[in-house]
């Protein structure tokens, strides 16, 4: 083990057994880090706040599981990832969602007899 994996193994023994200090310094030192895979995502500051947010808890809810805590920031790397990946996912379903209701809506809009100029002006409206 380097002294990096141990000084990393011993934040993790400390932050499990409670030392508020220690935990500051692994979310200090591992920040850039989760910050860094959000943007190769391409996510925008507040989804890169809310990812971020997801893998502190996430690991404040694992960190007594670690089997090796030197290998911390690989779980934070992967952990980041599969955030991201599930932040896509759920965006993806959800302009998929909107498109379908508006290309919906306008169909039957027109065939009930709307004109097109009708439909539109119901759909800015919000109706």
């Amino acid at each position: 083990m380097s002294n990096n994996d141990d000084l990393v193994a011993r934040l993790v023994h400390d932050a499990v057994r409670g030392n508020p200090s220690s935990w500051q310094e692994i979310v200090r030192r591992y920040t850039p880090l989760v910050r860094s895979a959000c943007r190769r995502y391409g996510m925008a500051a507040a989804d890169t706040d809310d990812v971020a947010g997801v893998v502190w808890l996430r690991l404040v809810t694992h960190l007594a599981d670690l089997r090796t805590p030197a290998a911390l920031p690989g779980w934070l790397s992967v952990i980041t990832q599969r955030e991201c990946h599930a932040l896509l996912r759920h965006r993806t379903r959800q302009t998929c969602h909107a498109e379908w209701d508006v290309a919906g809506r306008t169909r039957g809009m027109i065939r009930s007899g709307e004109s097109l100029s009708t439909a539109r002006k119901s759909f800015a409206s919000g109706r």
